[in-house]
């Protein structure tokens, strides 16, 4: 029998680098933005509610608002890298004289 020239099908070592298009890296910026900015609305939603009362609306509209924020910042910071790789930019990395 000929010997099997394909490489063994194995399960990738490293899950975040499998399929990782424009499309689902967009997401887990959206993701991590959501969860960035809800843990900070919940806590300032609790903090609202010792003096006010009302703790599931309190956390409610300070979570929201967190989340919003998150997503809106989290697609700003997507785009704005996605931006930079794209036109080869390093100016305006971390170490920039700007």
């Amino acid at each position: 029998m000929a010997a099997n020239d394909r490489r063994t099908s194995q399960a990738p070592r490293d899950y975040s680098a499998s399929s990782r298009t424009g499309a689902d890296q967009e997401y887990t910026y959206l993701a991590v933005g959501m969860v960035a900015g809800a843990i900070p609305g919940i806590v300032i939603g609790l903090l609202l509610a010792i003096p006010l009362g009302h703790a599931a609306m309190w956390v409610s509209v300070a979570g929201g608002v967190g989340i919003l924020l998150g997503l809106v910042i989290a697609a700003v910071v997507y785009r704005r890298r996605q931006r930079h790789a794209v036109t080869g930019d390093q100016s305006s990395g971390p170490f920039s004289n700007r």
